[in-house]
């Protein structure tokens, strides 16, 4: 109907409009009438008037030929001697296990990134608490219950109470920091706000001129190499492709670096990485100040008419994020000749931070690097991680990262239930410019025709460094599979 009228602008005249008193239909319900218009009687008049008009109306003859398009395209070398071809990511490669941040004194900061406001406002027990705040106020409201309440008059009661109260006088916990007494919380509470939003402004500005200084000495050259920049001829080096740059080793970091921008020299190669590092360093501990500033938001929620025992809950989960640690840092000797330590790091581990928002905590690393190191071996490991942990939203992610080289295929094998789940942080974890990865679903039964096409596209999968994911009735069901054609 469209398109006849679009061919036939005299006939839009004719055509019937919409609210016209023939293409509405009413009904009744009770002492009620409803009128309604109907776009099916609409386009059923509209029909029926190009039918009566169909002899004085244009249709068009058919669709133009399309021309096949060349399937030989010539260059010039000539033209092309200045041009260079290049589309991010610079390279895919994520295979650098360490690189040194600098030999200068504030780089050990980065270990603990809120420390200058942890050793100002919170105070460590060091041994005088023998068990957590939250333990001890536990302890007393048990002996209270076991000395007045109505669960002490049973026998079942007492032994309950008598072994809760074991059980927690056992628990030794180590030199932790707390905020201190709950008297002087409120003004302590202020005074951190301020501090902490000092620090993220500070940190924010400290990122921007990283970045800038970063992207402008990756894009280093003369006046005719500007031109052929904002001409479009040559490529413009984003930050996106300097962190992605980092995660590769040496020295295909370097070189790719290089084939983007000749100009670059080692020591401009050697600041670039420190200004990456830095910015991503910076962007972390944003996102630490962030989680501080709300846990100190519901710790003034519980306000000093809260109860004693969530006041002191919420005091130490501020401590908590304040003193919060970096546990891939390693402090090296530095070059020969300097007296000067220099700190060591995990590129990937700090890219995942930044791509992740979060800082990863001493279990998550550790069991990171020992499914690494056993995967490097030819070795299996099982390890077993409670609810809340981050199995499926840190641990898997961070596995593909570190396993998935080119020459050795991910599959992450997760319960049916949580198979959408699990392929959707998949996704949202390396969707970032920084860091693409496919991401596939292995599915397969016994009465799925078996194909070379299922081999060429799990190699596929390997050399793009993908990340599978499949059920275990899937992976089962290849096994299953395998032995019923070995035994034909």
């Amino acid at each position: 109907v469209l398109r006849a009228m679009e061919l036939n602008p005299s006939v839009c005249s004719q055509m019937p409009k919409w609210g016209s008193s023939d293409l509405s239909w009413s009904f009744g319900l009770g002492a009620f009438k409803f009128d309604t218009q109907s776009t099916s009687k609409l386009l059923e008049a509209a029909g029926r008037k190009l039918k009566s008009l169909e002899r004085s109306l244009v249709w068009p003859r058919g669709h133009p030929t399309i021309s096949q398009p060349p399937r030989v395209v010539s260059l010039n070398c000539a033209e092309l001697k200045f041009q260079h071809f290049w589309a991010p990511p610079l390279t895919n490669d994520a295979r650098c296990k360490s690189r040194a941040l600098g030999a200068h004194p504030g780089a050990s900061m980065w270990s603990k990134p809120l420390r200058d406001v942890e050793q100002k406002y919170v105070q460590q027990d060091k041994g005088k608490r023998q068990t957590s705040p939250g333990a001890s106020l536990v302890s007393s409201a048990l002996e209270q219950l076991k000395q007045s309440g109505t669960q002490a008059f049973t026998a079942d009661g007492r032994s309950t109470l008598d072994r809760l109260l074991r059980e927690l006088h056992g628990v030794k916990t180590p030199a932790s920091g707390y905020l201190g007494p709950s008297l002087t919380l409120g003004k302590k509470v202020e005074a951190l706000a301020k501090e902490l939003e000092n620090q993220r402004a500070e940190d924010a500005g400290k990122v921007e001129a990283a970045v800038r200084a970063a992207t402008d000495l990756a894009n280093l050259g003369n006046a005719s190499d500007w031109l052929r920049r904002a001409g479009g001829i040559w490529p413009e080096i984003g930050f996106s492709s300097l962190v992605a740059a980092i995660m590769a080793e040496e020295p295909h970091a370097s070189a790719c670096l290089r084939r983007a921008n000749p100009f670059l020299a080692e020591s401009d190669l050697a600041k670039l990485r420190e200004l990456v590092a830095t910015s991503l360093f910076h962007t972390v501990r944003i996102g630490q100040v962030a989680r501080a500033q709300q846990a100190l938001q519901e710790l003034r929620k519980e306000g000093n008419a809260g109860p004693e025992l969530a006041v002191a809950l919420r005091a130490q989960a501020v401590a908590e994020q304040l003193g919060a640690a970096r546990h891939f840092l390693a402090t090296a000797a530095g070059q020969a000749g300097s007296k000067r330590q220099e700190v060591r790091y995990d590129p990937r581990l700090l890219v995942f931070e930044f791509l992740c928002n979060i800082m990863l905590r001493e279990s998550q690393v550790n069991l990171a690097k020992e499914f690494s190191s056993k995967a490097e071996a030819g070795k299996s490991v099982c390890q077993q991680m409670i609810m809340g942990e981050g199995k499926t939203t840190v641990i898997a992610p961070l596995l593909v990262l570190l396993l998935a080289d080119g020459a050795r295929l991910v599959c992450a094998c997760t319960p049916a239930a949580l198979l959408d789940m699990s392929r959707a942080v998949m996704a949202e974890r390396f969707s970032s410019p920084v860091l693409p990865r496919p991401v596939v679903t292995f599915s397969f039964h016994r009465q799925v025709p078996v194909t070379p096409c299922l081999l060429v596209k799990l190699e596929a999968a390997r050399s793009s460094r993908a990340a599978v994911v499949a059920a275990p009735s899937s992976v089962k069901s290849v096994l299953l599979r395998r032995l019923e054609l070995l035994l034909e």
